[in-house]
């Protein structure tokens, strides 16, 4: 029987993994790569070591590599130690196909290994490499009238070593470049024949403005090329050695040219143009729907009296829309708030892609089924060289309630709007926490607190809150509440427009954008900020109805975004 050290043992070396056997392989980031994109290849070594420095190895012809660099790690697994070393290469893909990378033999200490082999797709890009160390222009489509937006594309390729470079926008009479939108650059690498290509590209918006015949100088390309020094006498004892070397390059600017184009423009006609012609050039689409109504039987849409539902209206089209305004939507049985609407342009594949979000608030009076009627806009079709009127559809709501409930909500749709602030007849700032309010209610709760905050402040504390006041209004004024008109309607707007310039920053939005739903994100401020919203809602109601209340409405919601302002401030 053997003794029972001898049985420990065993048992503990049979409970302990063998060591992994040295391995090689080989993976590539993306089996799929556009032409003259680069992936990363890397060849991961295990539990031995490389013998000759870093593996070269050969590639099919279509695909170009270089190694990048290596990296070592440890990793204790299964109470062993693994050692494994990854090198890394970089893929380039020059031509289009479906190449497989054969299975590579790796000399290592454990002698030598082989790799799987490896499979890579590469997709055409719709390019080729003629025009080389040639800057060709072209447009998206020729533009025939006044007001349309082109996109100018310009490729530059070349079979040289290229350095820094800097795009040059062509400049003349009867069009303008779009400065508020980015132009679109692309470089990458292409083959053919065995041979590479860096290949440039820009795309940028251009607006014709002027009817008539128009030139249009070609944009241009300024470009580094490094070239061979001229060297006196023999070459020295480093440059023998590493003639390569960018050191015993100089450099030489060159400056491309596109071909000038020529074009005759027209003016959309005066005498078909209709009424109410919203400017728009270009081809244009238009949507709505409504978000808010709780959706009833049979599919309908219900909504309460007094609640708030908002219509959006989407624009999208092949030009910018920046600067519309809808036409107003005026009907009995509901009251309408418009906001402002959110644009955006930009290239994408080539093509300029612009959108515009309109947002209106809907509070139904009556009870009864409630029609919004459509939302019409006029535009010019370049390339029918007519006008069009974009119609969206119309929606319909079933309102339920009584029409003496009917009150304004809030801009927040769903059932995160917070809830509507019962009407007083002394309307005051909202306290945003109840937890301070006095425990006697009534006139007597001031004659009381005042007095004995005073006493038991001092006059130091006295002194105290007079300064913090004082900095309170200062800062207050430098909102802009001294330079608000007196009209009503005037200084209404003028109140929305601080509120909304003041929580823009603290919620990462532009101001256009601010909604009741984003209050909540205010934190501390949060309950406050959303009482003020409401009692702005409340004066833009009463005042767009002509009550008598509206100028105690207006004074109520200023005296609360001042005292809220200057916290937040």
């Amino acid at each position: 029987m053997p003794p029972v050290s001898a049985l420990l043992l065993h048992a503990f070396f049979s409970a302990v993994p063998v060591a992994e056997a040295a391995q090689v392989s080989l993976a590539v980031d993306s089996p799929t790569v556009s032409e003259g994109q680069q992936v990363g290849l890397v060849l991961t070594v295990t539990e031995t070591s490389v013998r000759g420095g870093p593996p070269r190895f050969g590639v099919p012809d279509g695909l170009a590599s270089e190694f990048e660099s290596q990296e070592q790690e440890q990793l204790f697994l299964n109470m062993n130690l693994t050692t494994s070393t990854k090198y890394r290469y970089t893929l380039t893909a020059l031509k289009a196909g479906d190449y497989t990378i054969p299975p590579l033999p790796v000399p290592t200490a454990a002698g030598t290994l082989l790799t799987g082999p490896v499979s890579l797709h590469v997709e055409a890009r719709g390019v080729t490499t003629g025009g080389a160390n040639e800057l060709i222009g072209e447009l998206s489509s020729v533009p025939q009238w006044v007001g349309q937006v082109v996109v100018y594309h310009l490729r530059f390729a070349t079979d040289r070593q290229m350095g820094n470079r800097g795009w040059v926008a062509p400049e003349g009479k009867g069009f303008t470049r779009l400065a508020s939108i980015d132009p679109v650059t692309s470089d990458y690498t292409v083959g053919e024949g065995g041979s590479r290509m860096a290949v440039e590209e820009v795309w940028m918006p251009l607006q014709f403005t002027q009817p008539g015949a128009v030139t249009m100088p070609g944009g241009a390309l300024q470009a580094q090329f490094a070239v061979d020094r001229q060297r006196r006498g023999r070459p020295g004892q480093i440059e023998q050695l590493f003639p390569d070397l960018g050191m015993f390059q100089d450099i030489k600017q060159e400056v491309f040219s596109a071909p000038t184009v020529s074009l005759n423009l027209k003016s959309p006609p005066k005498d078909r143009r209709p009424a109410g012609y919203s400017g728009l050039v270009g081809q244009y689409t238009i949507q709505s729907r409504i978000n808010g109504p709780v959706a009833g039987a049979a599919g309908s849409s219900s909504v309460k009296v007094g609640d708030t539902v908002t219509l959006a209206i989407d624009i999208a089209g092949d030009a910018p829309i920046s600067g519309v305004t809808l036409p107003p939507l005026t009907q009995d049985g509901f009251r309408v708030y418009d906001d402002q609407p959110v644009t955006n342009a930009e290239i994408k594949d080539g093509k300029l892609v612009a959108t515009a979000s309109y947002k209106r608030a809907i509070v139904p009076e009556r009870p009864g089924p409630l029609t919004i009627p459509a939302v019409t806009l006029s535009a010019f079709d370049p390339v029918t060289g007519h006008y069009v009127t974009l119609q969206s559809d119309a929606m319909t709501l079933d309102v339920v309630g009584s029409a003496a409930s009917a009150q304004v909500a809030s801009f927040a749709s769903g059932a995160a709007a917070p809830a509507p602030v019962p009407p007083t007849d002394e309307l005051l700032p909202v306290r945003p926490n109840p937890a301070t309010s006095p425990p006697w209610r009534g006139r007597w709760s001031v004659a009381l607190l005042v007095p004995g905050a005073f006493a038991l402040l001092g006059r130091g504390g006295r002194e105290l809150l007079a300064r913090r006041r004082k900095a309170a209004g200062s800062r207050t004024r430098a909102l802009g509440f001294d330079d608000l008109p007196a009209d009503p309607h005037g200084r209404l707007s003028g109140l929305e427009q601080i509120f909304r310039e003041a929580v823009a920053p603290r919620l990462g939005i532009g101001a256009a954008a601010v909604h009741g739903e984003d209050l909540v994100r205010l934190g501390d401020f949060a309950v406050e900020a959303q009482g003020v919203y409401r009692l702005l809602e409340r004066a833009r109601y009463a005042e767009s109805g002509g009550s008598e209340q509206a100028g105690a409405a207006i004074a109520a919601l200023e005296a609360a975004m001042r005292e809220f302002l200057g916290r937040l401030a």
